[in-house]
């Protein structure tokens, strides 16, 4: 197994509002999905838990690229999001998941918006979901 990067992003139209979120690998999106009714952070947690999930037994290593500072501190720190339930259940499970993984989960930060290819497709395909996912 080896080590897989990935780029996640969160979109919210209204917030709360319609929601999608997107996983990117290389130049494909490789798991991308829409609520109806969400927050931007709900949607940048959810990407970050679906690309967990996705590559859980599958890699050694997963680095997950992120314009999110919320979602670092949520899930590599000990920060807590207490004001919204749906949000807090979603971190508690990708903690989890985190935990269970079998190698090493990492994030890093990336500027969202800087023409960093991973980052814009992940935003492109979440805002996408957000306004015509169904």
């Amino acid at each position: 197994m080896t080590t897989v990067t990935v780029y996640t992003d969160g979109s919210c139209k209204g917030n709360p509002g319609r929601g999608g979120w997107a996983v990117v690998r290389g130049e494909n999106v490789v798991a991308s999905g829409h609520a109806k009714y969400t927050t931007n952070n709900e949607m940048e947690v959810k990407a970050a838990l679906e690309a967990v999930k996705r590559y859980a037994g599958k890699a050694s290593s997963l680095v997950i690229k992120t314009d999110s500072k919320n979602v670092i501190g949520w899930l590599s720190a000990n920060w807590k999001c207490q004001s919204n339930p749906t949000l807090a259940e979603m971190v508690r499970e990708c903690k989890e998941r985190i935990a269970q993984f079998g190698g090493e989960v990492k994030f890093e930060l990336v500027t969202g918006h800087s023409g960093e290819a991973g980052n814009d497709l992940a935003d492109a395909e979440a805002s996408w979901q957000a306004v015509y996912g169904s």
